[in-house]
C-alpha cells in the first residue's frame, strides 16, 4: 500500500485517502445520474447527490471516518527480486524504488460514524466495495493497495454490513447503475464485465502474478515469448501499435524511447498533456484464507473530443481497444488452455445486477 502523509514521502494511511477512494466508487456506480442535455453531459444531479453523502460547500458529509493503527506500521518497497509479472504491474514502484510503502500485514481499524442508519449503510457498503474491488494509493488499479475487512462493526450497535452478501463467488455490485450512460468518465452499469479468480491463491504475490501473466499474454504477447532474450524492462511492442497499448491507460513509458502521452485540447485551442487511468481495475483481496484477484472493465469514453495520443512525431486520433477487448473476451470465455494449467476454469464472472 503506497500512500504518503503531509510530506508526500512518509508512508501513512489517512482517513481522507479512504474516503476519497469510496467517493470514486460511488461516482462509478451512479453514472445513471448524469443526463445529456443539448448535446452535453449534465453532472448537476450527480454532484447534488454526491454532496448529500460526501459533503460540499453547502453541507457537511453524512458520515465521518477515523483510521486507527492496530499493528505497528512497517515500511515496504518493491525491488527487482519480484517476478517479472509483478514488476510488470508495479513498474513505477520498481523503477522509482526510493518510494516507500506500507508493508503487507498491517492491521488497522476504520471507524465510521453517521447521522442516521441509512448514511451508515451507504458508507459501509462503499467500504465493502472498495475492499473487494479497489485499493488505496499508487498502482491500485494493478493490484497494489488491497485490503480486506476482518471484522464487522460492533454487534451491539448498528451493524452497517449486515445486509451484504459476502459469499466469495457472488461478490456482486447490487447498487450499480441499471443504465449507466455517463460517457465521459469511468462508470459501472449492469453491462459492465467483471471477473474473479474463484479458488484464489495462498499469497498475494501468486494472485498478482497470475492475473498479470494473463494480461501480458494479450497486451505484450511478443514480449512474453521473447522475455529471455530482451533486456530487463524492454518491450517488443511495435511503435505503430502503441495505440493498442494506450487503451490500457496513459501515459506509457516506452523503454529507451520516451513517453506515450494523451493530449487534450483546452479552451484556447492548445494541446496539454493529460492522464487517462486504465479502464481495467484489477485488485487483490483476501477472503478467508485465500487471495483472489478481481478484474472490472469499467465503462466510459476513453478519450474526450479533440484529444490525441502522441509518441514522438507520431499521433493517433483515438485508441485501438482491440487488445483490451481480447483480454476481456478471453476471461469471458474462460480459455484456461491459454491462461492456466488448470483443466477446469478457475475464472468466474461477477454478476452485476
Amino acid at each position: 500500500m503506497f500512500l504518503a502523509g503531509a510530506d508526500g514521502r512518509t508512508p501513512e494511511l489517512r482517513a481522507p485517502s479512504v474516503k476519497g477512494a469510496m467517493r470514486f466508487w460511488w461516482r462509478a456506480m451512479n453514472g445513471h445520474l448524469v443526463e445529456k442535455k443539448d448535446g452535453k453531459w449534465d453532472y448537476s444531479k450527480l454532484k447534488e447527490e454526491e454532496g448529500k453523502i460526501f459533503g460540499d460547500t453547502k453541507r457537511r458529509s453524512s458520515f465521518s471516518i477515523v483510521v486507527e493503527e492496530v499493528s505497528s506500521m512497517e515500511e515496504f518497497e518493491f525491488n527487482t527480486e519480484f517476478s517479472p509479472e509483478i514488476q510488470y504491474f508495479q513498474y513505477s514502484l520498481v523503477h522509482h524504488n526510493d518510494r516507500k510503502g506500507i508493508k503487507p500485514g498491517f492491521r488497522f481499524d476504520i471507524n465510521i460514524s453517521a447521522f442516521n442508519r441509512e448514511a451508515l449503510k451507504e458508507a459501509a457498503y462503499l467500504l465493502w466495495v472498495l475492499s473487494h474491488y479497489g485499493g488505496l494509493g499508487t498502482r491500485a488499479r494493478r493490484g497494489a493497495g488491497g485490503f480486506s475487512i476482518k471484522h464487522e462493526y460492533d454487534k451491539d450497535r448498528i451493524n452497517g454490513l449486515e445486509f451484504l452478501d459476502e459469499t466469495p463467488l457472488s461478490i456482486g455490485l447490487p447498487k450499480a447503475s441499471k443504465n449507466g450512460n455517463a460517457q465521459d468518465y469511468s462508470s459501472i452499469s449492469s453491462g459492465t464485465s467483471g471477473f474473479i479468480h474463484g479458488p484464489g491463491f495462498s499469497t498475494w504475490e501468486e494472485a498478482i502474478k497470475d492475473i498479470a501473466k494473463r494480461m501480458m499474454q494479450v497486451r505484450d504477447g511478443k514480449t512474453v515469448q521473447r522475455i529471455k532474450r530482451l533486456p530487463r524492462g524492454q518491450s517488443a511492442f511495435k511503435q505503430k501499435d502503441l495505440d493498442k497499448k494506450a487503451a490500457f491507460g496513459l501515459p506509457i513509458n516506452v523503454f529507451g524511447g520516451g513517453m506515450v502521452n494523451l493530449e487534450n485540447k483546452n479552451e484556447n485551442g492548445d494541446y496539454k498533456e493529460a492522464r487517462r487511468a486504465s479502464p481495467v481495475y484489477i485488485s487483490i483481496t483476501k477472503i478467508e484464507r485465500a487471495y483472489h484477484w478481481t478484474a472490472l472493465f469499467l465503462e466510459g469514453k476513453f478519450m474526450l473530443e479533440d484529444s490525441k495520443i502522441v509518441f514522438k512525431e507520431k499521433e493517433w486520433p483515438k485508441e485501438d481497444n482491440s487488445l483490451l477487448m481480447e483480454f476481456k473476451n478471453k476471461l469471458e470465455a474462460g480459455t484456461e488452455d491459454a491462461f492456466s494449467h488448470d483443466e477446469e476454469s478457475s475464472v468466474k464472472k461477477i454478476e452485476i445486477s
